[in-house]
């Protein structure tokens, strides 16, 4: 025998119509295992609304609110230690090749400040070659470029950065701002 529409009836709370109401009372007659659960539904409800209410101890709120505040900190305060972990972790990533050559390079204290010298001379030339040739390029841009495209690429230069600095507060930032609105 199928249950399906009369379980729902006996459990649910919307109103039934006339026919359904006598369909389910004709079920009930016939059907112990329905009869039961409504008998024992009834049971239940009866209680509940016997029951008393109970109210929470004096300052459950207060004490609430501060186990909230706790935990947003305390989230908050991982979230950062998280991520600053994730930067100093791909720092040194980034700077481990470098050390191992620059270290392998150096044999004496003496050949290690003319290696850095020289590696600082290197970078200074480097932005000055970068430099001037910068400057060539956006000298003679207007001939090369149309204006409308190079402002067109800037604007979309512009926006593909705020997107990014919008997403990275977003992703670093995200705990600390749902827990301020609380």
């Amino acid at each position: 025998m199928s249950h399906q529409p009369f379980e729902e009836w006996i459990v649910g709370d919307e109103a039934l119509t006339l026919e359904q109401r006598q369909a389910l009372e004709a079920h009930l007659g016939d059907c112990p295992a329905c009869a039961g659960m409504a008998t024992s539904l009834a049971v239940v409800e009866r209680m509940l609304g016997e029951a008393e209410a109970v109210a929470p101890e004096a300052g459950f709120g207060l004490r609430f609110a501060q186990r909230l505040e706790q935990r947003r900190v305390r989230d908050s305060r991982r979230q950062a230690w998280g991520t600053f972990a994730a930067a100093v972790i791909a720092a040194a990533l980034l700077a481990t090749p470098m050390a191992l050559r620059l270290g392998a390079e150096w044999t004496s204290p003496g050949e290690m400040v003319v290696q850095m010298l020289l590696r600082v001379y290197d970078i200074w030339v480097g932005l000055r070659v970068a430099g001037g040739f910068t400057r060539a390029v956006v000298s003679n841009l207007s001939e090369i470029i149309p204006p409308a495209w190079a402002i067109g690429f800037l604007a979309a230069c512009l926006g593909m950065g705020a997107a990014w600095i919008a997403v990275l507060y977003r992703f670093a930032f995200r705990r600390v701002k749902e827990g301020a609105g609380r």
